[in-house]
């Protein structure tokens, strides 16, 4: 779980920023496409990160260890300078299929509890929902 936690922080950096950057036509849209998900990623961390210090103690979630990982994750994201809000679109993509893979993992894990099932298939049920939204966008 640890690595769809830092999924979501990273995403949620991510679109926060693609929401302060994005420009062009469309902007409307595309600015408020990203609040919308960043809102929605601090959300899903917040109930991630809960659930980790449920199940696990609160050492599991050291930051240090978390924002390491998270920077090493967005390492290669687009930032300044895009040209086309499509490129924060086609990169945030790649981050929702890589959700949605963790997801499929964790409620496959026999050892899974009906309510850890239940939180994260509602977070990957989201990512559907956000995927759909970005491929109907970047056609």
């Amino acid at each position: 779980m640890l690595e769809l936690l830092i999924l979501l922080r990273a995403s949620q950096l991510f679109t926060h920023s693609a929401h302060n950057l994005c420009a062009r036509t469309p902007f409307h849209q595309d600015h408020a496409f990203f609040a919308d998900s960043y809102s929605a990623f601090e959300d899903a961390y917040d109930s991630i990160a809960e659930r980790i210090i449920g199940l696990y103690g609160e050492d599991s979630m050291e930051l240090n260890r978390i924002m390491s990982e998270v920077a090493q994750k967005l390492q290669n994201c687009p930032s300044t300078g895009i040209k086309e809000n499509k490129a924060f679109y086609e990169y945030q993509l790649q981050l929702e299929q890589e959700i949605c893979t963790k997801v499929e993992a964790i409620c496959k894990n026999p050892k899974a509890t009906q309510g850890l099932i239940q939180l994260i298939g509602e977070l990957g049920n989201q990512s559907e929902i956000r995927t759909y939204k970005i491929k109907q966008r970047i056609k």
